[in-house]
Formats: C-alpha cells, sequence, structure tokens
C-alpha cells in the first residue's frame, strides 16, 4: 500500500485506501461488470496481499461493478 500510496501523492491523487484500489483496479484492466465470480475472488485475493482491507475491496469490486 505504502508504494502505491506514494505513486498517487507525487502524482497530486487523492490518498485513501479506495481511490488507491480503484487506480490498481484500472492498472490491471479490471472489468467488474465481465469478471466471473472466480476472476473476482483472484482480484480480491490480490489486492488483500497487498495490505488493503476486505470491506475497502469488495467497496470497490462492487463499485466498479455497476459502472
Amino acid at each position: 500500500i505504502a508504494a502505491a500510496m506514494i505513486e498517487l501523492s507525487e502524482n497530486g491523487d487523492l490518498c485513501d485506501e479506495s481511490s488507491v484500489i480503484e487506480r490498481l483496479l484500472e492498472k490491471k484492466h479490471f472489468d467488474g461488470n465481465k469478471a466471473t465470480f472466480e476472476e473476482k475472488m483472484k482480484m480480491k485475493e490480490y489486492l488483500l496481499r497487498k495490505g488493503f482491507s476486505y470491506e475497502s475491496i469488495s467497496c470497490a469490486i462492487c463499485k466498479n461493478s455497476l459502472t
């Protein structure tokens, strides 16, 4: 998380957890509408290993699925 926060702060973006997760989802070209259950779980596991909270990850993936 620290590296992603530093990268975002250098770019002048907001430094909250949800914006970092959303940027990572964009970077990984993750589309919640087209992702299968297995792909969503794989992305959640990836983000959990990065140190994000499960609640923040679930909210970001749900929000990504709605857009």
